[in-house]
């Protein structure tokens, strides 16, 4: 039998899918082709597939880890994050091509160790692993809880440092970052005069009554349909910030399936409160707002001050979308 294996492109993600939900069943074939898009077009790692009999018959996936990784003294270390065969196809050398092909990789990459993991319970995954030449290193059991909305709603001590706001403070602050109702309407346009005043060098004298009304009957729709959600933050009840985001649908694409997007807007701090990490973690909110809703595609407009903001996030600029302004 005669087997190839090559770097997997963007083109091959619903192959790629196709072969891991066989492994990660939890998932969907369109959130896994979403994943791999992601990490094929953002270079997080490398994607190889096995091609055997004219077709794709395996794959691997491999990354860097640049944390500690159990039983290792270097960084970053090679990590395979996952590899999968057809049962048909198995044991016939297929996987030791892969892993091989994968730890040349991590090399070339400056890598001296290469790491891997598996559930407790899979016992095969741990014979393989140690059939070719992986040491365990250790055990352990990973616990989560879910956090909920009434820890949003109450007083959050927070440390900021340059990571999130540019400067390093010797002191805590504590901020309320509350999720707006119908009774924040007024708060909600408020803010949105003064964010399209200051974005678009706007005197106060310039009459904003039309977008006032209209920003008035949005906010009644949208908070009420669930097609929009705001963050309010206060400083022991003084407004010193807010952010949006609204959700809408196109047509299914290739990369976003679903048609389902989400637009951030009205991000605004105080300027007596800059540079403290607020805009970062209202972003953070509102981001965790749409992935809850099954949107991966989330755009913004950015001001020039906003833009290191948004970029350390992760967001980039698009360069392939046009507009039509009148």
């Amino acid at each position: 039998m005669k087997m190839d294996i090559r770097v997997a492109t963007l083109e091959d993600v619903q192959i790629v899918a196709k072969l891991a939900i066989q492994m990660w069943k939890s998932h969907t074939i369109g959130e896994l082709a979403r994943e791999f898009y992601d990490y094929i077009s953002k270079e997080k790692g490398i994607v190889f597939i096995a091609v055997a009999d004219a077709g794709a018959v395996g794959f691997a996936q491999c990354g860097l880890r640049h944390d500690y990784v159990e039983g290792t003294a270097s960084s970053p270390v090679g990590y395979l994050e996952g590899i999968f065969i057809k049962a048909e196809y198995r044991k016939r050398g297929l996987a030791r091509g892969l892993l091989e092909t994968c730890q040349k990789w991590a090399k070339e990459q400056g890598c001296t160790e290469f790491a891997s993991d598996c559930e407790l319970d899979n016992e095969n995954s741990r014979k393989f692993h140690l059939k070719i030449g992986f040491v365990e290193a250790n055990r352990i059991i990973c616990f989560t809880k879910k956090l909920t909305d009434s820890v949003i709603d109450k007083n959050v001590t927070m440390t900021f440092d340059e990571s999130l706001g540019g400067c390093t403070y010797d002191h805590i602050k504590r901020f309320e970052y509350k999720k707006a109702t119908m009774k924040d309407v007024d708060e909600l346009v408020r803010t949105r005069i003064i964010v399209l005043r200051a974005a678009n060098k706007l005197s106060d004298d310039v009459d904003m009554s039309l977008v006032e009304k209209e920003s008035y009957a949005y906010y009644r729709y949208a908070l009420k349909t669930g097609e929009h959600v705001a963050y309010l933050v206060y400083d022991n009840g003084k407004f010193i910030g807010a952010g949006g985001v609204s959700f809408y649908q196109v047509m299914p694409t290739y990369h976003n399936p679903t048609g389902k997007k989400a637009y951030i807007m009205n991000m605004y701090t105080n300027p007596e409160y800059r540079r403290q990490g607020i805009a970062y973690h209202t972003l953070d909110l509102l981001i965790k707002d749409a992935r809850e809703q099954g949107i991966s595609q989330i755009a913004l407009e950015a001001t020039d001050m906003g833009r290191p903001l948004y970029e350390r996030y992760g967001f980039i600029k698009m360069e392939d979308e046009m507009e039509l302004i009148k």
